[in-house]
């Protein structure tokens, strides 16, 4: 359906090269007949008015802005600082939970004598426990404090 709404305009000539003519029309959502130009610049100028005073008469609305744009406003040398230091911390402590528990999980295995699965499920804990701290870590890499 979209296709054929797209290619509605195009027409063949007989050496097969395709005229395209565009029209500015609107489609309606429910009824989808194409609006006339002066449907268009109606349904524009509704859209435009705020409300109908007494008379029957449009008023129209007053702007608004959208967006407000505020001025960006760099970070200071010391936060810059405190963020690094916090995302590196972030990276060290998931590294090391995974290795430690790695460890700790071989360590186990020798013990036990329980071949893979205390390795296994060393990485798994130390993973588990090294996205928790990750995640609590890099929260504060953009408070305000």
């Amino acid at each position: 359906m979209i296709k054929n709404l797209i290619n509605a305009d195009d027409e063949a000539t007989a050496n097969g090269t395709v005229e395209t003519e565009r029209t500015n029309a609107l489609v309606s959502l429910f009824d989808l007949s194409p609006a006339t130009t002066e449907q268009a610049s109606e349904l524009n100028a509704a859209a435009e008015s705020s409300g109908i005073d007494d008379s029957g008469n449009v008023e129209p609305k007053q702007a608004e802005p959208a967006i407000v744009i505020e001025p960006f406003v760099p970070p200071s040398k010391v936060e810059t600082i405190r963020r690094s230091g916090l995302a590196w911390s972030a990276g060290v402590v998931f590294f090391g939970s995974v290795g430690f528990m790695m460890i700790l999980g071989w360590f186990a295995d020798l013990l036990l004598d329980s071949a893979p699965y205390g390795l296994v499920v060393g990485i798994v804990l130390g993973s588990i426990i090294g996205f928790v701290n990750f995640f609590r870590i890099t929260s504060q890499i953009f408070k305000n404090n």
